[in-house]
């Protein structure tokens, strides 16, 4: 089976992943017959878990952390689990071009905007403060630029004039 066959139901689990993930999801994710996703996560600065962490961990994908990967060792224990699809989201570290190359059929990333607007770290904030009345999030094909790869899907969502960062 290709891998391009997993992929709707990854971008499935991949968009639920966290705390929402429910059982059937990462049965899905448990019984597919490749390695697709590597979560690949920084550290939170403030000690708290990372829920994206914390999922890939159930279910024993690896979690490397993305700044460690610029010295040998960690890129070459990164190597060593041949990498197909790089999965990211909430990147707040700009991933060299090696690690994306080592993956057979590169990365794919969650923004939460619609890209090409509201590009890095405060792209909830901005749809919010220039009193827009819709935001969403989009996948895309990462690349050398900060959120500038081709657009995978996008989908919207309504703001409503109470939302916040926190209830979208």
């Amino acid at each position: 089976m290709a891998w391009t066959e997993h992929l709707p139901g990854a971008l499935d689990w991949f968009v639920n992943l966290g705390a929402r993930a429910d059982d059937t999801q990462r049965e899905r994710t448990e019984k597919m017959a490749l390695v697709l996703i590597v979560a690949v996560s920084t550290p939170r600065l403030d000690g708290r878990s990372d829920p994206l962490a914390e999922a890939a961990a159930e279910v024993e994908l690896p979690n490397i952390e993305t700044p460690s990967l610029r010295r040998d060792g960690p890129y070459q224990q990164y190597l060593d689990l041949q990498p197909e699809l790089l999965v990211f989201a909430f990147v707040t570290d700009i991933v060299r071009k090696r690690v994306l190359e080592a993956a057979t059929h590169g990365a794919i990333q969650y923004h939460p905007s619609l890209l090409p607007e509201h590009r890095g770290r405060t792209a909830m904030n901005w749809p919010i403060i220039e009193g827009k009345t819709k935001t969403g999030l989009t996948i895309f094909w990462v690349d050398e630029g900060i959120d500038t790869g081709p657009i995978v899907l996008q989908r919207e969502v309504e703001i409503g004039p109470e939302d916040s960062v926190g209830s979208l």
